[in-house]
């Protein structure tokens, strides 16, 4: 089991560095975090948080819950309950998750489901909070055939302390409360001090819903929500939630299908003129023995068996891709489906910036020009290729405008030289420090590389010997590693987003850092030259804020957001605001 400070840190951390592209609506990011254990972050927007106090504890100087005055219904976890699977179910819900002391409101209607139909009666669900994923199943006891109901606080998540000790984490039931400053969730406190610490499940034909799905705001009144032994609400909770049995399916591919790797090549939006310019990976595509079928591997996920089915014309001059399921995306927990859709270049004065606005089209499938001479594949703008978390509205996590694809040949070629682009200096106080920097995918005469056969090295002062990235720093290791892989993230000490990446080092005294890419494309190794920041020189034109800008203001938050003084004791997340209004985050551990 991972540590959940571990993971909750790296998620506040995220924001600060490599940002794991998630779902979007039309073209705005949702999902702003590194963490793994986010089942899905989807429709994001700030809840208003109350005037008097900005922490998950409390809205106002007098708390209106009281700590829960009962023992908690189950306090150990219950991880293997027998009986039966029931897997492939769509579960919707609003969820939440916190950041940065800020409450993220989330939504879905097509995320992965599955719960346990116990031998004993009862039901289990499985992971439970669908923006965390829990060791913990939610024991929901059979009060009749169509009526289950979820005692609360249960204990879902644990994890072990340092000292030997054990914490627990409960999922308790929440309901809102409503004033001039928002809403915000609380224990169903009752006049005599007790809690309402039950939600009721409806269950009919496989069909499993929470029984009350009663909004405020268009926010759930009702909610399965993460706290501690005293109420005291983390962050993490869903309600509105339901269960349906999946009923679509997928078209499968016929074994004898060749996969190839092609060029992918669409359209992005350059944010400074909102002039759009092409971008170009390497995607997989398998082609039926037949000559009639086609199927374009899921752009959006390289690591999904995903996979959206086409068919050649008799003329061998169109491909037809009808809109279709594509199935299970675990990355972002949801099914997905390819839709035909349009997209408009539009300004957001939110962003300052250019993007894209997306819609459905008016039609149910998109008609590539197809060149069978070639191989080649392409679709004119404003259409676009998009593999959305929804049936109903633009929810994507890829979207893809002028798509085109053609054969791919590895060749021999010279990486690219990569390029420092910023760095931040060590800090005593911090523990660390980070440099960012670019490992271009191309050759030095612009062509695309494969970058499954793309890696670097980091040098630190010696030219001649590679910097090894030791386990006994770098802990999210399972090995030492000194040459490091172009698609390597480990979310902690190192993040890789396309071209670009970051790297936190925790020493001091270093006089400079090297950069060389390495390609063994086409059977041969081939090196770019190393690249050399001098640190002293970069610190001297760049002004370095931790020397040359003054702390504007420095907060301090615990792990589950809450802002937390100087004398709090534990893992702790440090922000400083400086007077040019840059922002740095550390974490660090009080003692």
């Amino acid at each position: 089991m991972r540590n959940f400070t571990y993971l909750l840190v790296s998620a506040l951390l995220a924001g600060s560095t490599a940002m794991a592209q998630g779902l979007r609506i039309n073209g705005t990011v949702v999902k702003k975090s590194t963490l793994p254990t986010l089942a899905q972050a989807r429709k994001a927007h700030v809840i208003q948080q109350a005037r008097e106090n900005s922490s998950f504890y409390s809205l106002s100087k007098a708390p209106i819950f009281k700590a829960m005055p009962q023992p908690v219904y189950g306090d150990s976890l219950i991880t293997s309950p027998e009986g039966t699977a029931v897997n492939n179910m769509m579960r919707s819900d609003v969820s939440f998750y916190s950041y940065f002391g800020y409450l993220i409101e989330s939504d879905s209607e097509a995320g992965l489901g599955s719960y346990v139909l116990g031998a004993d009666g009862n039901i289990y669900l499985t992971n439970p909070l669908s923006t965390l994923s829990t060791e913990g199943k939610l024991k929901l006891t059979k009060r009749n055939d169509s009526t289950y109901v979820a005692y609360l606080p249960q204990a879902i998540y644990s994890e072990e302390s340092e000292d030997g000790s054990t914490f627990y984490a409960y999922a308790n039931r929440l309901v809102a409360k409503t004033s001039d400053d928002g809403v915000f969730w609380y224990p169903d406190t009752l006049s005599d001090g007790t809690c309402n610490d039950s939600i009721v499940f409806s269950y009919k034909d496989g069909e499993l819903s929470q029984a009350d799905q009663s909004q405020v705001y268009g926010y759930p009144y009702e909610m399965l929500g993460l706290t501690d032994a005293t109420g005291s609400w983390y962050g993490y909770g869903s309600g509105n939630i339901a269960y349906k049995p999946l009923t679509e399916t997928v078209t499968p591919i016929p074994a004898d299908t060749t996969s190839a790797t092609y060029k992918f090549t669409y359209n992005t939006v350059v944010d400074s003129t909102g002039t759009e310019v092409p971008t170009t990976v390497l995607k997989q595509v398998a082609l039926s023995k037949n000559g009639k079928d086609i199927y374009l591997h899921d752009p959006a996920n390289d690591d999904a068996d995903l996979w959206i089915h086409g068919t050649i014309s008799d003329d061998k001059k169109t491909i037809s891709f009808p809109e279709q399921f594509l199935g299970a995306d675990s990355s972002i927990s949801s099914y997905v489906w390819m839709i035909p859709g349009t997209a408009t270049v539009e300004y957001s004065s939110n962003n300052g910036s250019y993007d894209y606005s997306y819609e459905f089209a008016d039609k149910d499938t998109l008609t590539f020009t197809y060149d069978a001479a070639t191989g080649s594949l392409s679709l004119d703008a404003p259409e676009a290729l998009i593999v959305n978390a929804s049936k109903t509205r633009v929810y994507y996590s890829g979207a893809y405008v002028a798509p085109k694809y053609e054969p791919f040949t590895e060749v021999a070629a010279t990486p690219a030289n990569p390029k420092f682009d910023s760095y931040q200096a060590y800090s005593e106080s911090y523990g660390y420090g980070g440099v960012q920097f670019e490992i271009p995918s191309t050759d030095v005469d612009g062509n695309i590389l494969n970058t499954n056969k793309l890696s670097y090295n980091f040098f630190v002062d010696d030219p001649d010997e590679p910097f090894e990235f030791s386990t006994d720093e770098y802990t999210a290791l399972t090995e030492n590693m000194t040459e490091v892989p172009y698609n390597f993230s480990d979310s902690w000490d190192f993040y890789a987003t396309g071209d670009q990446h970051t790297i936190y080092f925790y020493f001091d005294g270093a006089e400079k850092f090297g950069l060389q890419s390495i390609y063994r494309g086409a059977g041969e190794e081939h090196k770019s030259d190393v690249v050399w920041l001098d640190i002293a020189a970069y610190t001297s034109v760049k002004g370095i804020v931790n020397n040359n800008t003054k702390v504007a203001k420095t907060e301090m938050f615990d792990i589950t957001g809450r802002k937390v003084n100087s004398t709090y004791k534990g893992m702790v997340i440090k922000k400083t605001t400086f007077a040019d209004g840059s922002v740095k985050t550390a974490k660090l551990l009080n003692k």
